[in-house]
């Protein structure tokens, strides 16, 4: 199911959450910093009619794992 919400997302949107996927891995960046940071972005492509709930934990899930 991810995969599908992910492949339907934009280029420059899918770039961007491969982006803070990283900063999320990375031991550089404090983790709860770019959680929070993590789930603003969603929201807002969320507040956008880009994605809805479910697709929202989805990916938030994707994020931080």
């Amino acid at each position: 199911m991810t995969r599908e919400i992910l492949n339907s997302l934009p280029q420059n949107i899918l770039k961007t959450i491969e982006i803070w996927k990283g900063r999320y891995n990375d031991d550089r960046f404090d983790k709860p910093i770019c959680k929070g940071e993590i789930r603003g972005y969603l929201m807002g492509l969320r507040d956008a009619g880009i994605i809805t709930d479910n697709q929202y934990r989805c990916i938030f899930v994707y994020m931080t794992l």
